[in-house]
């Protein structure tokens, strides 16, 4: 791991051969809707609510919205970017939007440019006023503008994780870091009025496991590769399964049954880089953000270590 910071930007590289693309994951910490942001990204609709943090969903969507376009919007941008795949999520209090890019130092510094230089939340009104009202709130710039200054706050602090066959080393990485903070200026704007009109969410015909960071994402694999069909939907605490609990009870004592064997086999041969690979994996399926990431690769996993955490989050 080769890492870098400079003033609001902190840029990691994990290098890799077994990418010929390489997996970009830009976050940073904010308190969201998961309910919200899936529904805004073509998700499953856990249910028709509008809870806290629906607004500051909004806001972050249209920034998504405002990143792919910059990235990718046209056969054009994407030509010259080497941009595609451009995904974003929501997990453990960190908004995350990725994309996968030419594994060249260059096109990665692009890249990264340009989404960087593309964040700035308050220009967003305009985007956020369709988003809110489609997912049942109203556009009210007050409200706007408090969600955008919480969102560009947040801005204050971004980490980008790239993981992937780049060449260079520490002074290159520093290089890069150095000319890509300066693109970063979120904006803030007076006043603003803090939401109050709110729907919570009724998540009675799911089931939630209290499991986050990379253990999410373990299990979430797990039950999509043994319980085919069932979805997990990534929340910000857990993972929500479409089930009743009498229904998850069943499959759930079915598939623990599987999971020694399913760890050797799909994880014991990729030990020595299993960081890098379920990092790549999520980043590309936009369930963790930066920061679960860097926490997973530095654990140094092994395949006991997944098997344990499969069983414990399936209780």
């Amino acid at each position: 791991m080769i890492d870098a910071k400079k003033g609001k930007v902190s840029l990691y590289v994990e290098q890799s051969k077994l990418y010929s693309e390489a997996a970009v994951n830009l976050s940073f910490k904010c308190k969201l809707s998961c309910c919200t942001l899936n529904r805004l990204n073509g998700g499953s609709n856990c249910c028709e609510c509008f809870p806290i943090g629906s607004e500051q969903s909004c806001v972050a969507f249209a920034q998504y919205l405002v990143v792919k376009n910059a990235l990718c919007g046209n056969p054009l941008l994407a030509s010259k970017s080497k941009v595609s795949s451009v995904g974003c999520g929501s997990h453990n209090d960190e908004f995350f939007i990725t994309w996968r890019v030419k594994a060249t130092g260059s096109a990665i510094r692009k890249s990264i440019g340009i989404a960087l230089k593309n964040l700035n939340p308050v220009k967003l009104y305009t985007i956020y006023a369709r988003l809110v009202k489609e997912v049942g709130g109203k556009a009210k710039k007050e409200e706007f503008e408090y969600a955008s200054n919480e969102l560009a706050s947040s801005m204050k602090d971004v980490t980008v994780l790239v993981i992937g066959n780049m060449k260079g080393d520490k002074e290159v990485v520093s290089n890069m870091v150095d000319v890509l903070e300066k693109k970063l200026d979120p904006q803030t704007v007076k006043g603003g009025s803090k939401p109050n009109e709110h729907v919570n969410c009724d998540h009675s015909s799911h089931v939630e496991l209290k499991v986050t960071g990379w253990k999410a994402l373990v299990i979430h694999d797990y039950i999509m590769a043994k319980a085919r069909g069932i979805v997990p939907m990534v929340c910000e605490k857990g993972l929500l399964i479409p089930l009743k609990q009498p229904q998850w009870d069943t499959i759930s004592g079915k598939i623990k049954k599987q999971t020694k064997d399913y760890t050797n086999l799909s994880y014991k041969r990729v030990e020595d880089n299993l960081g890098a690979i379920l990092g790549h994996m999520a980043t590309s399926n936009c369930i963790l953000g930066a920061n679960d990431i860097l926490s997973m690769i530095r654990a140094k996993l092994k395949a006991g270590d997944v098997e344990r955490a499969i069983n414990d989050g399936l209780k």
